[in-house]
């Protein structure tokens, strides 16, 4: 084992170069400090941590020129200078840096060794919480996966100019057509809401045996065939019946009809080629039940190994839970705080489906139609309803005509309505949908003058 002494890491030189530069140059190194969103923590060597906030201190004060005289005096009033090594340290730091021009170089690599001795101090901690006696291995993984995405989401945070430059491609890629969040099979709910947000908890729900899942699958066709990496716990419905819908619905060919014996005898080898590209989609299923906890680690490993953007729960009932919790709604608003926070930690959409209380079938879904907790709806920063029942009105009629009395093979309502009922900027909208229950999918309606939309 080595026993020598070992020194965290650090940059004395880049530490003392961040600090000659504001000396040098206030002007332009402080805003270029705080840009990089450099604090005083990075730096290792106590005196320069002191030194660099009292700096900071004094240019927000009165930003008045800074050198070693004026420096002096500043601290001097505060009882600082001393601890920062006195007048003569502060001529050595000035008379060390030629230029300011360097403080970006010198910045980054205060922050990778600042880094570093993150790293160094949270694997101790983990040492010692392993050695623990009673630690559940769940607990372990937990926090280093949290310092992880904690680390994560702090090399993310961006400065001004890089914030200007985010918002402006975000302008340019919705004038093009482009979605913020995970884009959704329908592009009228795309172009309003930008599909599904990242960072937040998106709720879908509807009545039972209405097409949900139908939905989910045919949405995760789509995302598949896009290169969009997903995650679907489909505790609901089971991989199998998932991949059979996404395929049905890739090829154009009835599952239903296949399951029954009745299928075409050239959707053999069609089933056979879609179900093979199904499989190689990068969407991971999961149909094991699980509890929040098992949820959180396989999302925080999906996130880290994979890259998901969204990830889909049908439903949230089926989520693991003790038997004396299965109708705490104290527990339900525990899970639907933990999916939020895990939206906002991995900044991935996570899209969960609810079950609906019992309402009469003549009355249109809103957000307090929602079982369970009212935390739940309120957590949740975009609600979908899939209405099979829908009072359309006078503009929808004129447009849609006819169509929206549509009626499919059974008898049933052809035509829904995908509607959002919950918005983060408070705006609704819903865009007719007809139901094609053979080919496992919903397609967008149109009007005689517009043109089908693709798939």
């Amino acid at each position: 084992m080595n026993t020598e002494l070992r020194i965290p890491p650090h940059s004395e030189e880049a530490e003392r170069g961040i600090l000659g530069s504001i000396l040098l140059d206030p002007n332009y190194s402080i805003p270029k400090c705080n840009d990089i969103g450099l604090k005083s923590e990075a730096f290792y060597d106590r005196r320069h941590q002191t030194l660099f906030d009292e700096l900071l201190s004094m240019y927000r004060v009165n930003g008045r020129a800074m050198d070693a005289i004026t420096i002096a005096d500043w601290l001097k009033d505060k009882g600082q200078l001393d601890k920062i090594g006195g007048y003569d340290y502060l001529i050595q730091l000035q008379d060390s840096t030629l230029v300011a021009a360097h403080i970006q170089h010198y910045a980054d690599s205060v922050q990778k060794s600042h880094l570093k001795r993150q790293v160094i101090e949270q694997a101790s901690a983990a040492i010692d919480l392993a050695y623990r006696p009673g630690t559940a291995e769940t607990e372990l993984i937990q926090s280093m996966q949290n310092f992880t995405l904690d680390i994560s989401a702090s090399e993310k945070n961006t400065g001004k100019e890089e914030a200007v430059a985010s918002i402006l491609q975000m302008y340019a890629d919705a004038k093009a057509g482009g979605t913020k969040g995970v884009p959704i099979q329908f592009q009228k709910i795309n172009s309003f809401t930008g599909g599904a947000p990242k960072g937040l908890v998106t709720v879908l729900c509807g009545r039972g045996g209405k097409g949900k899942s139908m939905f989910l699958g045919q949405w995760l066709n789509m995302l598949g065939k896009e290169g969009i990496p997903a995650t679907s716990l489909c505790f609901e419905d089971g991989i199998e019946t998932t991949m059979a819908r996404m395929a049905s619905c890739r090829g154009g060919y009835s599952h239903f009809k296949m399951s029954m014996g009745d299928g075409r005898p050239d959707w053999d080898q069609l089933a056979t080629d879609c179900l093979g590209k199904v499989r190689a989609y990068p969407v991971e299923f999961v149909s094991k039940k699980m509890n929040i906890e098992q949820i959180r680690n396989r999302l925080f490993q999906d996130r880290e190994t994979r890259g998901i953007e969204v990830a889909i729960i049908d439903g949230f009932k089926d989520i693991s839970r003790p038997s004396t919790k299965y109708n705490d709604t104290g527990f339900e608003e525990y899970i639907s705080q933990e999916l939020t926070d895990i939206a906002r930690r991995l900044n991935i959409a996570v899209v969960v489906v609810l079950h609906l209380q019992k309402i009469p079938p003549n009355v249109e879904i809103d957000i307090t139609n929602i079982r369970g907790s009212a935390q739940i709806a309120n957590d949740c920063r975009v609600a979908w309803a899939l209405q099979d029942f829908v009072s359309w009105n006078g503009a929808e009629k004129e447009k849609y005509g006819h169509r929206l009395q549509e009626r499919d093979e059974y008898g049933s309502p052809a035509v829904y309505a995908f509607s959002v009922i919950k918005t983060n900027h408070g705006k609704t909208c819903r865009v007719p949908i007809q139901k094609q229950l053979d080919l496992s999918r919903f397609d967008e309606l149109t009007n005689e003058t517009e043109q089908e939309l693709p798939l």
